[in-house]
């Protein structure tokens, strides 16, 4: 008897204390997945240093300074207290990272910008910073959804461990004394386990339908044991439609072996990070809507419970898509020009060509390893004195294009007249860090003008010649006269 009424007390204690803590930590998933989205908006997703330095290239200076706005906003959000539950030494990186560009003053840029200085103003690597913040951004999301599935666990462990409570206090009272008292006890304590029960069931299905993410909850044979409220707005189902739904029911036919395979890959390599999968899952409405699949898994006792975070993509693939049509518009536009591109990173020396270049200087199998020496070893030794004169006179000035005319050698031999034009990128010292130009061959049009000068030449020596035998003729025919 002392047993059993120690027992329902402890099982009534931790089931009151867990049911004020739902409201606790619901409040502090929502203020942090808040802060999260608020952040990816306010830094677009990470982007918002290149936008900055787009700002400030274009001479844009109300965007850029917009921009910096957000990145004042980005900084503040980072140390509010509805951020305080994210890893404290991140979060501290981000805000020093974001304080370097909303420190930036953009009246020195106007000034500086008057007299001609190149607009790479900050002495920093912003493609560096653009990727240590999309880096950072993605430790703070990781982060959090693993903080959520322990979360998940804990409630269904929790949920486990109360059945099996429940099993044993029932057994204990059916073995119990006297059948009038067994009857009142175990009426009396039926009533609160059932109270009980129903707070736990209750504590669960909150916190997983709370749950801010797109989060599913199945079991290995891919049977749905809980959805967040994310997945059915946007799937489009209602709450009640994922009890006794399965995986494949919100899988296209041909992508459901595929999900087998990535759930039972995650299951096998346990504690082993897996990059997200790519899947298409279908809506109420039979849309196919294009997602990202994060696996994680938690240990119950009736087995592993797999925790399938979703994250919409349609945006990035949109971007991607728009941004391969472009690259094709590029390539096809510098084929049609017969131009050759080349890009010349001076910090590592490192030059890259486009495809019409090597095809236009006859190098076939691939891009060269080392760019320069190639570069150099195609200029005709003749012209390569005048050429490395305009660069090094051009890298002393402080104009931002650059022209010249010299001549190319193909690898069978061939030569080539080519106009070099070209784009400098100058720190906030005014030096060179980074060139991209393009070659016109112009060997047609040099051909005509040779062409054009020998034959003006030639006229202009038969010109000459048939003056000197018309001087010739006069001074004949005047001696004549004078002899008569």
């Amino acid at each position: 008897m002392v047993l059993i009424t120690v027992t329902e007390a402890i099982q009534l204690i931790d089931a009151s204390a867990k049911v004020e803590n739902a409201t606790t930590v619901v409040a502090r998933i929502h203020s942090q997945e808040d802060g999260l989205f608020a952040l990816d908006a306010l830094t677009s997703r990470g982007l918002i240093i290149t936008e900055f330095m787009d700002a400030l290239a274009a001479g844009d200076l109300f965007v850029a300074d917009s921009i910096r706005t957000r990145l004042i906003s980005a900084r503040q959000l980072l140390l509010s207290e509805g951020m305080m539950g994210l890893p404290k030494d991140t979060r501290i990186d981000l805000s020093r990272l974001l304080g370097i560009y909303a420190n930036f003053e953009l009246s020195t840029y106007s000034h500086n910008n008057a007299e001609g200085a190149a607009f790479n103003l900050i002495p920093l690597n912003a493609e560096v910073d653009t990727k240590t913040l999309i880096a950072d951004l993605q430790s703070l999301r990781a982060y959090q959804k693993n903080w959520m599935t322990e979360l998940a666990g804990q409630a269904l462990g929790s949920r486990r461990l109360n059945y099996t409570q429940s099993f044993l206090v029932i057994l204990m009272i059916s073995l119990g004394f006297i059948p009038l008292c067994c009857g009142i006890i175990t009426s009396r304590y039926f009533a609160r386990e059932h109270q009980q029960l129903l707070n736990t069931r209750e504590y669960f299905n909150r916190l997983i339908s709370s749950l801010p993410g797109m989060v599913l909850l199945t079991d290995r044979s891919g049977a749905i044991i809980g959805a967040s409220k994310a997945v059915t707005e946007f799937l489009g189902h209602s709450e009640d439609w994922y009890v006794g739904a399965t995986v494949a029911q919100i899988l296209p036919k041909r992508f459901r072996q595929q999900y087998q395979l990535y759930s039972q890959n995650h299951l096998k390599l346990k504690g082993t990070m897996v990059k997200g999968r790519e899947l298409l899952l279908l809506s109420a409405d039979d849309r196919e809507l294009p997602v990202e699949l994060h696996f994680g898994d938690f240990a119950t006792l009736d087995g592993d419970v797999l925790v399938v975070c979703f994250s919409d993509v349609r945006e990035r693939r949109a971007l991607y898509q728009r941004y391969q049509r472009v690259q094709r518009r590029f390539d096809m536009a510098m084929t049609a020009s017969r131009d050759g591109l080349w890009d010349w990173d001076l910090s590592t020396n490192e030059v890259l060509f486009s495809a019409s270049w090597l095809e236009m200087m006859g190098i076939l199998g691939g891009h060269p390893l080392n760019g320069l020496v190639v570069f150099e070893d195609c200029v005709l030794p003749e012209d390569r004195p005048r050429v490395k004169r305009e660069l090094e006179a051009f890298f002393r000035g402080k104009d931002l294009l650059f022209r010249t005319e010299h001549r190319l050698r193909r690898r069978d031999g061939g030569i080539c007249d080519v106009v070099s034009r070209a784009c400098a990128q100058r720190d906030s010292s005014g030096k060179v860090v980074r060139m991209v130009g393009v070659h016109s061959d112009v060997t047609s049009f040099k051909e005509v003008e040779r062409e054009v000068l020998r034959l003006n030449r030639n006229l202009e020596d038969r010109v000459r010649l048939r003056t000197q035998q018309l001087e010739n003729a006069l001074v004949s025919a005047e001696a004549a006269n004078s002899a008569k």
